[in-house]
């Protein structure tokens, strides 16, 4: 990005960084291997976890295929038990 010691404006230093445009233009729906996901909008493409991991903000996450077989059945699983559920998100479930 730059050098805070070298640069005396720390926005200007941030707009001029190539990285720093990268990050601010990075959406789910641009993501090549992610733009077609029916899960895209609830997985939480965390961008600094793809880089450290694929070195490339524009890729998906390792986890892909984990989470998407977890955002699955818990759409199964709510479907199963649709008042359980609801009465456990807001507080009113007994577990007796």
């Amino acid at each position: 990005m730059g050098n805070v010691n070298e640069e005396n404006n720390l926005e200007s230093m941030i707009n001029k960084s190539k990285r720093a445009k990268e990050l601010r233009e990075r959406n789910v729906r641009n993501i090549e291997p992610c733009k077609k996901c029916e899960w895209k909008m609830f997985c939480g493409v965390c961008p600094r976890e793809v880089y450290s991991c694929t070195g490339n903000v524009y890729d998906k996450i390792p986890q892909c295929i984990f989470q998407n077989n977890v955002f699955e059945a818990l759409i199964w699983e709510f479907g199963k038990n649709q008042e359980g559920i609801m009465k456990y998100l807001i507080g009113e479930y007994d577990e007796n």
